[in-house]
């Protein structure tokens, strides 16, 4: 199994002041992990996490929620651009398998817009699954219990 924790982060560009929780997975940031799978474009060095309030409806922020704690399988954006704060330009997304036992993220994929939008149902319309899966397996009871203290932090804010 992989081990997942909420780690404190900074953007890269020096005008997003101050650090914001983001995932780590063995360690390793969720967007340094991506950045390694984009070698080619250094812009994704810069995406920051859907679900630490970068995301600039309450609505959004909770429905990427309901996608990391799926009652089944689902597919949820964990890096969106920072400009934007919303997923009508770059979103990187996980597939996310539910287990009995575990959570599964399966592939990690890049949201490609047929046309200008921030309908968080439409999502997904088109995805560019990025090389080999990446299967990243989470303990169940861990994995819950990290995603409820983020979303706790997020409601207290």
């Amino acid at each position: 199994m992989n081990k997942l924790e909420i780690g404190w982060n900074k953007s890269i560009f020096s005008i997003y002041q101050g650090e914001y929780r983001e995932l780590r997975i063995d360690g390793e940031f969720t967007v340094n992990l991506v950045s390694k799978m984009y070698q080619e474009d250094d812009f994704f060095r810069g995406l920051v996490p859907a679900y630490s309030g970068w995301l600039s409806h309450k609505e959004e922020e909770q429905w990427v929620f309901e996608r990391l704690l799926p009652q089944n399988n689902a597919i949820c954006p964990i890096l969106i651009c920072p400009d934007d704060q919303d997923f009508s330009c770059t979103v990187v997304v996980v597939e996310i398998i539910k287990k009995p036992e575990s959570i599964l993220w399966k592939r990690i994929g890049r949201v490609f817009h047929n046309h200008n939008h921030d309908n968080t149902h439409m999502l997904g319309e088109t995805i560019a699954w990025r090389g080999k899966n990446i299967n990243k397996e989470f303990e169940l009871i861990e994995y819950e219990s990290i995603i409820n203290r983020l979303k706790a932090a997020r409601n207290e804010n």
